[in-house]
C-alpha cells in the first residue's frame, strides 16, 4: 500500500479524534489513542506540534529550551528518521514528551500496518521509552512520562502500537485538568531541585520548566566541544543524570496508579510465580498473550505465564531478572525481525538476565501489520516441547503443501525440495477459527 494512503488514514483518524474534543463525553467513554492522549496533553496545558516529522519536534524541541510545556508526534518510520534530533533534545536535558505511533518501517515493500522497527531503532538516543498496552495504559503513561519529563529534566517517548491502540476505540477514563495539575503541576511552578547536579546547576530551587535559551541571559547552547571535553560529558550523563532515572520513574508511576486506582509498573506481570513458560511481549500484544494464558491454564493446564515490557529505557533488568527466575522456556514475541544480527532487539536484551536452566525462544509476528492470532499462539505453546528451533515466525507458513493452481503447486513443490529447512521456520493454526480466550464460566 502507498506511505501516502497510509498517512491520509492516520490523519483522518487524528481529525476525528480532534472533533471529539470539541463535546467530550463523560469519564469512561470510548476514545481512540490518538484522540485520548491528545485530550490528556491539552489537560496538561502542552503545546501540541504535529507535522512532518523533524519539523514537529523541532517546534517542540524550541518551546521546551524556552521553557514551555510541549510536545509533538511522530509516526513510527518519522520517529527513526528523527534519531538524531531525539539525541539532539536528550543530550541537551529538555523535558520534552514524544508521542508516536508504531508504524512499520518501509523494507522490500512499503508497509502499512505496526511494527515495532522504530522504537528499538531510538533505544539508543537517551530517551527514556514507554510503550502502552492499550489506549488506557498510553493516558496514565503520558501522565507518568510529563512528570518524569520535568523532574528528571529528560526527553521520553511514548509509544504505542498504530491500528491496535492508536487508531483502536476503546473505553478510557481521561483525567480532568484538576487531576493533570495535581499530578504534574503548573508549568510556571518553582519547586526543589530532585537531585545533587540539578543543585549544583540551578541551587536549591529552579523552574519546573528552566529557560535553557534565554535572551535575556544569553550563553552558548551546544557549541562544539573537543574530543577529551566531549567524551567527559557523555561519561557524566550516566552517573550525575540517568543513574537518577528510574528512582523518579518509580515515584511517578506510584503517584499515578495512587491517583487513578490503575497498577503501574514498568513491568506488567501476569501469572509468572509457578509458570513453566513465560511469554514476554509489548505492547498490544500483552492483553492477548494474557487471555491466551488464562484459557491454557484452565482448559489445558498448562502453566503459563506473561511479562508484558512496558518501559523499554531505562531497561528493567533486575525486575526482569526476578520475573524470570522460575521459567524453563522464555518466548519472546517480537514485531521485528533483524535479519543481520543473532537475537532480535528484545530477545538480545533478555539473553543475560536467563537463569542457566531456562531455554528462549524469538518470535516473530505481527510483522508489517500481520493479525498475531491466539490460535497459532496456542499452537506454538504446544509445538515448544517437541522442536529444536529458536527462532519461530508465527502466524506465516513458508512452504504450504497444496496451491490452489498447478503452477504455483509445482513451485511449492520445488521450494520444498530444495529448501526443506524452511519448512519449519514458520508456524500457523490449520483453522481461521478464532481461538474462545473467554473464562469458563462466561456464556
Amino acid at each position: 500500500m502507498p506511505r501516502w494512503v497510509d498517512a491520509a488514514r492516520e490523519l483522518v483518524a487524528r481529525i476525528a479524534g480532534q472533533q471529539r474534543q470539541a463535546s467530550p463525553g463523560p469519564s469512561g467513554t470510548a476514545w481512540d489513542g490518538l484522540g485520548a492522549v491528545l485530550r490528556t496533553e491539552q489537560r496538561l496545558g502542552a503545546v501540541v506540534d504535529d507535522g512532518a516529522a523533524r519539523a514537529a519536534l523541532a517546534v517542540a524541541a524550541g518551546r521546551a529550551l524556552a521553557g514551555q510545556r510541549a510536545t509533538a508526534w511522530l509516526d513510527g518510520p518519522d520517529l527513526l528518521a528523527a534519531h538524531d534530533r531525539l539525541s539532539w533534545c536528550a543530550g541537551r536535558c529538555l523535558p520534552l514528551v514524544v508521542h508516536a505511533t508504531l508504524g512499520a518501517a518501509d523494507g522490500h515493500a512499503g508497509a502499512a500496518g505496526t511494527g515495532h522497527e522504530a522504537w528499538h531503532g531510538i533505544s539508543g538516543t537517551g530517551c527514556f521509552q514507554f510503550l502502552a498496552i492499550h489506549v488506557q495504559d498510553a493516558v496514565d503513561l503520558a501522565l507518568v512520562a510529563r512528570i518524569v519529563a520535568e523532574q528528571a529534566l529528560a526527553t521520553g517517548v511514548v509509544a504505542m502500537d498504530r491500528e491496535q491502540t492508536a487508531m483502536a476505540l476503546q473505553r478510557v477514563a481521561l483525567p480532568d485538568r484538576d487531576r493533570c495539575r495535581d499530578l504534574a503541576g503548573d508549568p510556571a511552578d518553582i519547586i526543589p531541585c530532585p537531585t545533587d547536579a540539578q543543585r549544583a546547576l540551578f541551587g536549591p530551587d529552579r523552574a519546573r520548566l528552566p529557560a535553557w535559551f534565554d535572551l535575556d541571559r544569553p550563553v552558548m547552547l551546544g557549541g562544539t566541544q573537543g574530543p577529551e571535553a566531549y567524551g567527559l560529558g557523555v561519561a557524566a550523563r550516566r552517573p550525575y543524570f540517568t543513574e537518577s532515572l528510574p528512582g523518579i520513574i518509580a515515584e511517578a508511576m506510584r503517584r499515578v496508579s495512587s491517583a487513578t486506582g490503575r497498577p503501574l509498573s514498568p513491568l506488567h506481570q501476569h501469572r509468572v510465580d509457578d509458570a513453566s513458560i513465560v511469554i514476554v511481549a509489548q505492547g498490544s500484544l500483552v492483553e492477548t498473550a494474557c487471555a491466551l494464558a488464562d484459557h491454557l491454564r484452565s482448559h489445558r493446564r498448562q502453566r503459563v505465564g506473561v511479562v508484558g515490557v512496558r518501559q523499554l529505557r531505562p531497561w528493567p533488568q533486575d525486575a526482569l531478572r526476578a520475573a524470570l527466575s522460575r521459567a524453563e522456556r522464555v518466548v519472546v514475541l517480537e514485531r521485528v525481525d533483524s535479519p543481520l544480527a543473532a537475537d532480535a532487539p528484545l530477545a538480545a536484551e533478555l539473553r543475560p538476565l536467563l537463569p542457566g536452566h531456562a531455554r528462549i525462544h524469538e518470535v516473530p509476528c505481527g510483522l508489517g501489520g500481520l493479525p498475531v492470532r491466539a490460535a497459532d499462539l496456542a499452537l506454538l505453546l504446544e509445538t515448544l516441547p517437541h522442536t529444536d528451533a529458536d527462532r519461530i515466525y508465527l502466524g506465516l507458513d513458508f512452504a504450504p503443501g497444496t496451491a490452489e493452481h498447478p503452477r504455483r503447486q509445482a513451485a511449492l513443490d520445488a521450494l520444498r525440495r530444495d529448501r526443506p529447512d524452511l519448512v519449519g521456520r514458520g508456524l500457523r493454526a490449520s483453522s481461521d477459527r478464532p481461538l474462545d480466550l473467554r473464562p469458563p464460566h462466561t456464556t
